[in-house]
């Protein structure tokens, strides 16, 4: 939901218990969610059994104008998700109706959308009835259930999702348990569905895919979510820095009666911990039969014809030059010109957010037009100015300062 700029209509498929309906209600941009649920008694039982996965009552909702009111006994609370003027749910299976309405017959993923069957003719989906953000909360990809099989390997279905989405979409999948770092390769183990629908999603035309794992949901084991998105720039959102993150939060969620925080297990930290992929999605990932390009250009440093010299060749030790030279690194043979130095040990994930990269960018580009290391060094200083006064500004007006912030200047030569 943060990754997008401007979520208006969500489109959530499964999630009949009410939860996942509760988190998307709680963004202030939302206008629309549409529900779609083949189990009506299961929404039935979570009325009455499961009333907190559902409960809305603690959400403070503003007008249609979108300005929060300041009067408290003018602001509206919910007590049940369902019941918002903005939720419509259908009973429906929601495998066909996404190809009834979205589904082109035509492979390309970027043709007209086809008319659905309870719908006059056109050649397109009009932009209002497309979904900002999809989120599939249905079975698990390693059910052995026929449902399941066609929820992640029917291609018409997952073709409908890109369809279904709005240009700058979001699609989100919970993809069952993660995987550990000895299982072997989904195509190969009781995850084929989940490698199935990631191969598919793959060639429809979505810019990045990404992975990512979830702790807090007290399962038996941490669950797995795959996050699609069809334009950089929606991906671009996913990896701001915690600092902005901090300040979306705050725009950009609900407040709630009690005063207590609305997201209680989520946080600019926690955003930023999903970043980075976890490695056993990646060592998985990499033993497929047929081993993708990525994992052998990008996984880790490769130098043609260049030794790598492991921690054992070299040791600390006193220097024999002088009894004041100190400890030293020697080696325990001589290394050859061009080794590397125990390689294996020393790299780490390095990763550079798209909003970081883009200053650096253009930093770099407007240093080689002006050659000018002074002008340079003043226009960083008044950054830095201008960020420590809109800080004491925050402090001033009596909002709490939970960002830490530090300027570092790397100067590349």
């Amino acid at each position: 939901m943060l990754s997008h700029s401007n979520p208006r209509r969500i489109g959530i498929i499964g999630g009949g218990e009410g939860a996942t309906l509760r988190e998307v209600l709680k963004h202030v941009s939302v206008r629309e969610v549409v529900v779609l649920e083949i189990d009506e008694a299961l929404m039935g039982v979570a009325r009455e059994v499961l009333r907190e996965w559902n409960d809305c009552s603690d959400i403070l909702f503003d007008d249609d104008s979108g300005g929060r009111r300041e009067e408290e006994e003018e602001k509206e609370s919910y007590v049940s998700c369902f019941d918002d003027d903005r939720v419509s749910v259908h009973f429906v299976d929601a495998f066909q109706w996404f190809i009834d309405h979205y589904y082109s017959e035509n492979n390309d993923p970027n043709d007209a959308i086809l008319p659905p069957r309870n719908r006059t003719a056109t050649t397109t989906t009009p932009e209002q009835e497309l979904f900002d953000v999809i989120i599939m909360d249905a079975l698990d990809p390693d059910d052995f259930v026929d449902f399941a099989d066609r929820l992640y390997n029917n291609a018409p279905f997952i073709q409908s999702l890109y369809k279904g989405l709005s240009p700058d979409g979001v699609l989100v999948v919970q993809l069952g348990a993660s995987p550990d770092a000895v299982d072997p390769s989904d195509e190969n183990g009781p995850f084929k569905n989940r490698a199935n629908m990631i191969s598919k999603l793959q060639h429809l035309g979505f810019q990045s895919i990404h992975m990512y794992e979830e702790g807090h949901c007290e399962f038996y084991h941490p669950w797995s979510i795959l996050v699609a998105f069809k334009t950089y720039e929606t991906r671009a959102n996913w990896y701001r820095p915690a600092a902005e993150l901090q300040i979306q939060l705050r725009r950009r969620i609900r407040a709630t009666r009690s005063g207590r925080p609305a997201l209680l297990h989520f946080d600019a930290a926690t955003m930023h911990g999903y970043q980075i992929p976890p490695k056993s999605f990646e060592s998985v990932y990499c033993r497929q039969e047929r081993e993708p390009e990525e994992c052998e250009e990008y996984n880790g440093f490769r130098t043609e014809g260049a030794r790598n010299v492991p921690t054992t060749q070299v040791r600390i030790q006193k220097s024999g030059i002088s009894e004041s030279a100190g400890r030293g690194l020697f080696a325990v043979e001589d290394i050859p010109p061009g080794a590397t130095l125990a390689l294996e040990e020393g790299t780490k994930a390095f990763h550079v957010v798209p909003s970081t990269w883009r200053v650096l960018d253009l930093v770099y580009e407007w240093s080689n037009e002006r050659a000018n290391f002074d002008a340079i060094e003043d226009e960083l200083s008044a950054m830095k100015y201008f960020i420590e006064g809109r800080m004491n500004q925050r402090e001033g007006n009596g909002d709490e300062n939970s960002l830490v912030m530090e300027l570092t200047v790397f100067v590349l030569c």
